[in-house]
Order: C-alpha cells, then sequence, then structure tokens
C-alpha cells in the first residue's frame, strides 16, 4: 500500500506541476502579447516615415487572407494610407476617410474641394492631406476641419510634418513651409517647374524634386556638416513608435518552450510512475 501511495502521490504532483506550468505560460504569453501591442509600428504617412524610406518593424503576412474591404464612393489613384492607433486615413478622389483597422467600419469621412492625388500625414492627432489647390489639417478622431491653406495649383505632393511644419509641394512650382498648427506659410520657394515630388525631411534638411529637373535641399549647413557622410543610414523612426523595447522572444517561440516543458515533465512524471510500480510489483 505504502508504494501505492507514493505512485498516486507521484503522479498526482506530476499533475499540479503541468497545472502551474499551463498557467504560466499562459500568462506569459498573454504578457508577450500585449507587449508587442505596445510596440506596434505605426506607418503615420506616406513610406512610414519622414525620410521616406518605406521601411517598419512590424510583421508582414504571409498569406492573402482578405480582413475586410470598404467600398468608397470614388477610385484611389497614387493614394497610400497612413495607419495610426488603430486608425486608417485614406484619401478617395474628394474624400478622406477614417476607417477601424481591424473592423473596416467608418469612423467618419470629410468632403474636399477638389481631387486629391497624395496621401496623408498623421501626428499629434492632426491629419493633414491635400485636395485640389489646398492643403487640410483635420482632427484625427471627429474629422472635423481645423485649417486650410491654398496654394495656386493643384496639390500632388504628400506632406510631411516636422517641428510643427508642413512641407509641401505645389504644382504652382512652389515648396511650402506652413505652420502645423495655424496654417500660416512660414515660407516658400519658388522653382522652375511644378513640385509633384513628396518631400523628405532628414536631419533637419528638406529633400524635394521639381520637374525642373532639378533636386534641391533647404536647411542648415550646420545641420548638414554634424552629419557623418560616410554613416550608414538607418530608417527614421515613426512618431508613434512606443519607446518601450520590443521583447526578444516571439510568441510562437515561447510557446514551443512552453510545449517542451510540458512534455518532458510528463514523461519523468510517467517514468518515476511506472519505475515506482514496477519495484512495487517485483517485491510483492
Amino acid at each position: 500500500m505504502g508504494a501505492e501511495k507514493v505512485i498516486i502521490n507521484t503522479k498526482t504532483t506530476g499533475i499540479l506541476i503541468l497545472i502551474v506550468i499551463l498557467e504560466i505560460g499562459g500568462y506569459t504569453v498573454l504578457q508577450q502579447v500585449k507587449a508587442q501591442e505596445s510596440t506596434v509600428n505605426w506607418s503615420p504617412m506616406f513610406h512610414h516615415d519622414l525620410a521616406h524610406t518605406g521601411y517598419s518593424t512590424s510583421t508582414g503576412p504571409l498569406t492573402n487572407q482578405t480582413l475586410w474591404s470598404y467600398p468608397t464612393d470614388n477610385s484611389l489613384e497614387y493614394l497610400s494610407p497612413a495607419v495610426v492607433n488603430g486608425v486608417v486615413y485614406v484619401a478617395s478622389y474628394i474624400d478622406v476617410y477614417a476607417l477601424n483597422a481591424e473592423t473596416g467600419n467608418k469612423i467618419w469621412s470629410y468632403g474636399t474641394s477638389g481631387p486629391m492625388y497624395s496621401s496623408p500625414a498623421v501626428l499629434n492627432g492632426v491629419v493633414y492631406v491635400a485636395s485640389g489647390d489646398n492643403v487640410y489639417a483635420l482632427n484625427a478622431k471627429s474629422g472635423s476641419k481645423i485649417w486650410n491653406y491654398s496654394t495656386n495649383g493643384n496639390v500632388e505632393s504628400s506632406p510631411a510634418v516636422a517641428n510643427g511644419i508642413v512641407y509641401i509641394g505645389s504644382d504652382d512650382s512652389n515648396v511650402y513651409a506652413l505652420d502645423a498648427t495655424t496654417g500660416s506659410k512660414i515660407w516658400s520657394y519658388a522653382t522652375g517647374n511644378e513640385v509633384e515630388c513628396s518631400p523628405v525631411v532628414v536631419n533637419g534638411v528638406v529633400y524635394v524634386g521639381s520637374d525642373d529637373n532639378n533636386v534641391y535641399a533647404f536647411g542648415s549647413i550646420a545641420v548638414l556638416q554634424s552629419s557623418s557622410p560616410l554613416s550608414s543610414p538607418s530608417p527614421s523612426p515613426s512618431p508613434f513608435a512606443s519607446s518601450t523595447p520590443s521583447t526578444s522572444i516571439s510568441n510562437g517561440s515561447l510557446l514551443i518552450i512552453i510545449g517542451a516543458i510540458m512534455i518532458a515533465v510528463v514523461i519523468i512524471g510517467l517514468t518515476i510512475g511506472f519505475s515506482m510500480k514496477r519495484s512495487y510489483i517485483k517485491n510483492h
């Protein structure tokens, strides 16, 4: 009877250890998921960041499984969405839409005065987008207009927003720097032809091309000299990226490790149980 009790106690202990491991594993996976959700690398503007690198640390899908689609009233030409804080901001010819990133449900829409050929930029709760000859600033939560600035030609350039300034080109041949809060013009520069390119902002310098066959750089010489020309370029961080460091172990790897531990515990428990049983039978 004593050996049988030992066998039963050994099995019970193994089961309890297995339950504890499962609970710890489930909690750990939940924390890993929460940590990864807090470090989502949102894409707030055309080509992801001010340097237009197009680089993101977010994982991409491995299949073409369709999560949702949303029908707009017009075509989407030359337009890329911006995705920030679980909301997709996209322009559809004359309308700007804010859609739920998980469900595709419309949160709000805003009708502009003209056609849109550029992509929105989202920063500090404001959506900056161009339509016709205007640049708009919209409230990211409600879609209400904060301000608009009129140029003298269609705006096909996508805005870049840095240090409280909106940089954008226009078909009136000008590059504009607008106050991001009020929409007032800070400065403009007249090139020799239409500016359809989207400005890039790196290290305090604005780079943009014009249809006059020139590439322009606007900024401070001192800022340019502070950067080593031989250093390897690195992607500019998203203004919405979390400062929390990303986890080093993926959910998949963590599950494999937990599974291996569980299997090892079960095998050890069964081995001990069978060994005790054989010993009991041999001695009786």
